[in-house]
């Protein structure tokens, strides 16, 4: 078995650490073009199996990725593609994989949703409602991975967003997992199994989940930013996690060069009945308002394009390490959804994001305050959803990690 056996009697799900897996060679691939060129050729270049975990899959970029993938299975590799149940949930984007899904069943595709009954429930009723499986993966032949943030279809190409390409053992690594959702999510099929690939390069990946077995991408975040000397630039769609809050409010504090880069979730872009209302980024005004009440430079996303937001879940660390993936920093993404994020210890690609980053933040809207309004608002919104995780909050502090230093992890 390639994964680290869950089976632990007594082991607390958050505290499990990530898998470490050295011997990798990654990439940085940034925005729609990039990421969906490299997708597409990685998939013809398929020859035994192809296994997809992804949230939204539809409308062209779906379709051209679909092609490429019924003409491998149609030479006889074999395919797998898991999905969200919900499919989309907003109307327009379900009608966008209700395409692809006719393509699959038309090739005779094998494809399944993801069993969210599977998640472990949540300290309360809300907490259980709206869960999805926001995981992005690829794999090709057990030895080539992709993984982050984008979603795959049309309005979803068109976001500010990072994936990685990875190549080496961490890639068989991210197919067990993915096997393993699958077998979990209908009747017991034969398992797709990889080797350990070949070593392909000096990276070090960490493989951390919000998973029906482990909950591990808090620790991967926080203990990054905890160790951090030098730097921390972040640049996530919704923060809310206070644990995540508070380190990086504590890594500025000691002399730790910390930036943020939020989106302001203009929904006009979606509903344009809300573009007038004051309301914009409300998701993240109490980060807004800790972070920069800690003396941490925070600012506002600018699109380049019509309708993009910044849909990025990566933060670079001390220009060595980058932790890319589907999570948000927020409590649904690390205590609920199904979720991966990787840590590649890397400095070829943490200095890529960093060239990005600086891009970004340069054509940003620099944060100096928010108003008293968006800070009472920004509390009684953070309020709300501090009640409805607050069990997995407090197990954060409490049992599973008490009187243990995050450091030493």
């Amino acid at each position: 078995m390639l994964l680290p056996s869950t089976d632990r009697p007594g082991q607390d799900l958050v505290s499990l650490l990530p898998e470490r897996v050295t011997g990798n060679a990654a990439r940085l691939l940034v925005d729609g073009d990039a990421i969906f060129d490299a997708l597409e050729a990685a998939l013809l270049e398929a020859r035994h199996t192809i296994q997809l975990e992804v949230f939204q899959f539809g409308g062209e970029v779906g379709m051209r990725l679909m092609r490429a993938i019924r003409a491998r299975h149609e030479a006889g590799v074999r395919v797998r593609v898991l999905l969200d149940p919900a499919h989309g949930h907003a109307g327009s984007i379900r009608d966008q994989i209700n395409r692809v899904i006719r393509e699959m069943d038309d090739a005779g595709i094998e494809w399944r949703d993801f069993d969210l009954k599977r998640m472990p429930n949540g300290p309360t009723p809300l907490a259980n409602l709206g869960l999805i499986n926001h995981a992005k993966l690829v794999l090709i032949d057990g030895r080539v991975a992709f993984t982050g943030g984008m979603n795959f279809y049309d309005h979803g190409s068109c976001n500010h967003d990072y994936m990685v390409r990875l190549e080496g053992p961490a890639a068989a690594h991210l197919g067990a997992l993915m096997d393993a959702d699958w077998q979990l999510s209908g009747p017991p099929s034969s398992p797709i199994r990889h080797e350990d690939g070949e070593q392909a390069g000096q990276a070090v990946v960490e493989i951390a989940e919000t998973g029906p077995e482990r909950r591990t991408i808090r620790e991967l975040i926080t203990r990054h930013v905890v160790t951090a000397r030098e730097k921390v630039w972040v640049e996530v769609l919704f923060l809310d996690d206070d644990h995540i809050i508070d380190t990086l409010v504590e890594a500025r504090a000691r002399g730790v060069d910390v930036r943020v880069v939020l989106d302001p979730l203009n929904w006009g872009h979606h509903v344009p009945e809300l573009e007038k209302l004051p309301f914009h980024g409300i998701p993240n005004w109490h980060a807004v308002d800790r972070l920069t009440a800690g003396g941490v430079a925070v600012s506002w996303f600018k699109p380049s394009r019509p309708g993009q937001n910044l849909h990025a879940k990566v933060a670079m660390i001390d220009d060595r390490f980058l932790l890319v993936g589907s999570a948000n920093y927020t409590y649904r993404a690390l205590d609920r959804s199904r979720e991966v994020t990787i840590g590649l210890e890397c400095p070829e690609v943490a200095r890529a994001f960093a060239q990005a980053f600086l891009a970004d933040e340069a054509a940003a809207t620099r944060i100096m305050g928010l108003t008293g309004f968006q800070r009472l608002l920004g509390a009684a919104f953070a309020g709300v959803k501090h009640r409805i995780y607050h069990e997995a909050r407090d197990r954060w502090r409490d049992p599973g990690l008490q009187g243990q230093d995050l450091v030493t992890l």
